[in-house]
């Protein structure tokens, strides 16, 4: 019987070969992830398209299944009147899971009360206790949030922070703005709006300058002493 020689069914050891670079190097290609040169990733991306390779949609869900169901858990404040910023992220949430869910992924969700620990801490042990495959959740609490990082580096559980970061502490990725950078725009933009005899007020309405806070007031505070600005008290 002949061999076929259809280009559709080249795979992505026959890339990895003619490319002469490792089978990872060309998954990270082909699903678009950091830690390939320019040079090597316009090498297979040419060979991706000189062999009209597509990859197998199907392979991927059934080796999913074959691992059983892949369970996230996502820790998000309360949405209410009050704390509607959190809408965005939960819709997120959902599209994702809409998405992702029939290659058998499941997010399981827990929310919290933004001005009550021990609502946050309720819920993380619940988490604990249902031993996901991965966490994403905002560190809305530091010390509540530290210990979380904990539990998960003890269990394997890889985790992920959004809005908020804690530095040092091995997530994933952080998924919001860089902080420092947004205090010292934030002072740059409110004194472009003012005029020059009008003042600025900045008052803290947190209970506690965390972590958080005290790299964004810094860095509002810095923005004014570079920039010489004269209406902020």
């Amino acid at each position: 019987m002949k061999k076929s020689t259809d280009k559709s069914s080249a795979g992505v050891k026959e890339i990895a070969r003619l490319a002469k670079v490792s089978i990872a190097t060309v998954d990270r290609v082909i699903h678009n992830r950091d830690g390939v040169s320019e040079k090597t990733k316009n090498k297979i991306q040419g060979i991706i398209l000189k062999l009209n390779y597509q990859p197998n949609v199907l392979a991927r869900r059934l080796a999913l299944a074959s691992r059983g169901t892949i369970r996230l858990a996502v820790l998000l404040p309360n949405i209410s009147g009050e704390t509607e910023f959190w809408q965005a992220p939960l819709d997120g949430v959902d599209k994702a899971e809409s998405e992702i869910k029939q290659y058998g992924i499941e997010i399981e969700r827990y929310f919290f009360d933004q001005n009550d620990e021990g609502s946050f801490d309720k819920q993380v042990k619940k988490i604990i206790r249902l031993k996901p495959d991965g966490i994403l959740f905002t560190p809305t609490f530091p010390e509540e949030s530290i210990r979380l990082t904990e539990d998960c580096k003890k269990s394997g559980i890889p985790y992920v922070m959004i809005n908020s970061d804690i530095p040092g502490y091995d997530s994933l990725c952080y998924i919001g703005a860089e902080i420092f950078h947004s205090g010292y725009l934030a002072a740059q933009l409110v004194n472009y709006c003012v005029k020059k005899d009008e003042q600025i007020l900045v008052v803290k309405i947190a209970r506690e300058i965390d972590n958080n806070y005290a790299i964004l007031i810094g860095a509002l505070l810095k923005s004014i002493e570079v920039n010489h600005y004269q209406n902020f008290e």
